[in-house]
């Protein structure tokens, strides 16, 4: 069976023994640039923050380089092991294209909304490991963290918290708009990219059409494109009258025939191709083979299966 890309675990390249995954890749290179911004900060920290006037005067590189732009602080030491522990847990589960993806969307997008304001200051990796936090709480609700506090409520209180000291900015006269507008399109992103990639069952959160060459599913498109042709033949044969200008039976419609263009399933791609390996897993090494998180999965999607 063909594997699904969200198991290529192998890093882009290879650094001694380390696979340099775009997780581990990002906290390198923001380690790199904080120093590099202490040594040359004219240089190296602030042509690469954002600024949207700078943008909108050709400096375009600023749209995707404002996270390289770290100053010394605690955050950004924060921001840098985060990216590596969260980053890699998503990169691991998504694969590194899609993973790929999901960080381009999320530096790039909110960036080129805001480009309109006069807006400046967007600049570090926290820009980035804060919506990651989004991703993950929304693909593992039942996460917990020290002291047996829920990961969501942590979030949230720090999601809040940002929103703030936004808010509060407007006590010095600052023009909040661009600021508002680019953290709410870095959290809607986030959640939309979430839901887009599989990596969260909230049917609440609306399915973004993406292209294969994102979701690693090739027949996407066309998928989608039958399933649409598809409702329309069956809209239109139910009210449209016979051939040959019988008449209609009282009682009796004759809507067109919809065949289905794969089986319903309880599983989706990814889950199959997971469960398969999994259970390829067992069968070359036993199930004592498996991790607690292997253990889990396996758990979910049998019970998925058995309808529950």
């Amino acid at each position: 069976m063909q594997r699904f890309q969200r198991y290529d675990d192998q890093g882009w390249f290879k650094a001694g023994q380390i696979e340099v995954t775009t997780s581990v890749l990002l906290a390198a290179a923001a380690a790199i640039s904080v120093v590099l911004g202490v040594a040359a900060p004219a240089i190296f920290r602030d042509p690469l923050s954002y600024d949207s006037l700078s943008v909108r005067s050709g400096q375009v590189w600023r749209l995707v380089s404002y996270p390289l732009s770290n100053g010394v602080t605690i955050w950004i030491v924060l921001s840098i092991a985060m990216m590596v522990l969260v980053g890699s847990d998503i990169e691991r589960e998504l694969g590194r294209r899609r993973f790929a993806w999901m960080i381009g969307a999320i530096v790039v997008i909110p960036a080129v909304v805001t480009v309109g304001f006069d807006f400046v200051g967007a600049a570090g990796l926290d820009r980035v490991v804060s919506p990651l936090f989004v991703v993950y709480v929304l693909w593992r609700p039942t996460a917990r963290t020290f002291l047996n506090i829920p990961l969501w409520a942590l979030v949230v209180v720090f999601e809040v918290l940002d929103l703030l000291q936004i808010l509060d900015l407007r006590n010095s006269n600052f023009p909040i708009g661009g600021l508002l507008t680019f953290w709410a399109a870095s959290l809607a992103v986030a959640v939309l990219m979430t839901r887009a990639l599989g990596l969260t069952e909230f049917s609440q959160i609306p399915k973004v059409p993406m292209p294969g060459f994102v979701t690693g599913d090739p027949y996407a498109k066309s998928n989608r494109d039958r399933e649409k042709a598809q409702r329309k033949m069956a809209k239109g044969g139910s009210g449209s009258a016979p051939k040959g200008g019988g008449l209609r039976r009282p009682g009796k419609q004759q809507p067109a025939p919809v065949v289905p263009i794969r089986p319903e399933a309880r599983l989706d791609r990814a889950e199959q191709a997971d469960m398969d390996a999994l259970l390829d897993k067992i069968s070359e090494t036993g199930i004592d083979s498996l991790t607690p998180a292997e253990r889990q999965r396996l758990d979910e999607h049998s019970r998925r299966l058995r309808g529950q």
